[in-house]
């Protein structure tokens, strides 16, 4: 489970080996006096970051909670966003809508590891509101071991290709949502309440697809789903929804019917949510919804291969190595 002092990720791994993509520049966020270059994370993008850039730059945020919002804004790609081994903390606490997150990332080329992206709103019996850690609206965007926290809409997937690794993700009502076409793999999903006294099923993504030859989905290859509470694996937030479980661990938190079509009842026929190869106590298929998919030989290779957000090679063009979904 996610702790503020760190993320749950394996801190063993192989560690990430520079590319051939130089990084023409290093800025320093400390909170200690005299150590870094600015004190906020916000400050190094907004002064150490010039327009238009076209350069990796690295942004390395020593350990620490920064009670900040961040915002990368569309003129400022080419970011590397690095927290120390631990995890560095940021968080924000005001509640708000969708478009009011703790970090918002609009440019495309953007990468972070080890960072942890927190946010709270309300939720009890009588009031819930939206409390996002992070919204990825650019192109070409990877998260490697990084942890969002939240409870309803935790990470707004808004759209574009993203890659996520090792990431943890905790909340609790459509915690993964939008039209992002994304490789979720080696996350831990994270089922939780809390003290916020709901007892009913929460529902883990909320994918929007307006058509069926929209490229975007939500893919999640070998991760694990577990938690306090239980919940769907997802329903749709738009006509065309897809969602796709592969070799993932379900623990009991899944409710039995696996899906629900929540306001596209009748158009269940152009959902595409499957899950495949999972296990788990979770994983018994026997009492999910009639209308699940079992993808085909080509859906599957379509999917689940490197292909998928991958095609044109733009996650070999990262200043660090990174593994391909």
């Amino acid at each position: 489970m996610f702790s503020e002092k760190g993320n749950n990720v394996d801190q063993n791994v192989e560690p990430w080996v520079p590319t051939t993509t130089s990084i023409s520049k290093q800025i320093i966020v400390s909170q200690q006096p005299g150590y870094g270059n600015y004190t906020t994370i916000q400050a190094a993008i907004d002064q150490g970051v010039p327009e238009n850039n076209a350069q990796w730059i690295h942004i390395f945020v020593t350990a620490g909670y920064y009670g900040e919002q961040i915002i990368v804004p569309e003129s400022k790609p080419y970011i590397f966003l690095e927290g120390d081994r631990g995890g560095s903390l940021v968080y924000f606490n005001c509640s708000g809508d969708i478009f009011n997150a703790t970090l918002s990332v609009k440019a495309n080329n953007f990468l972070a590891k080890k960072m942890i992206f927190k946010r709270r709103g309300q939720y009890d019996y009588k009031e819930r509101t939206q409390a996002v850690a992070a919204s990825v609206e650019g192109d070409k965007i990877a998260f490697i071991q990084c942890a969002f926290v939240g409870v309803q809409d935790t990470l707004f997937d808004v759209g574009g290709r993203h890659y996520f690794y090792q990431c943890y993700i905790e909340g609790y009502v459509d915690f993964i949502f939008g039209r992002g076409q994304s490789v979720y793999e080696g996350c831990h999903i994270y089922l939780s309440t809390g003290d916020y006294g709901n007892t009913g099923a929460g529902s883990i993504t909320a994918q929007r697809r307006d058509s069926g030859n929209d490229p975007n989905g939500f893919v999640f290859k070998h991760c694990t789903v577990d938690g306090k509470a239980q919940a769907i694996l997802g329903r749709p937030w738009g006509p065309y929804s897809r969602v796709v479980f592969f070799q993932s661990n379900f623990s009991d938190v899944i409710v039995p019917a696996g899906w629900d079509a929540w306001t596209y009842v009748g158009q269940e026929y152009k959902f595409m949510y499957a899950e495949m190869n999972c296990y788990g106590p979770g994983a018994n298929r026997s009492q999910r919804v009639k209308w699940e998919k079992h993808l085909t030989q080509q859906q599957a290779k379509d999917l689940l291969g490197n292909g998928f957000i991958n095609s044109d090679g733009w996650l070999d063009q990262f200043p660090i190595k990174l593994p391909h979904p």
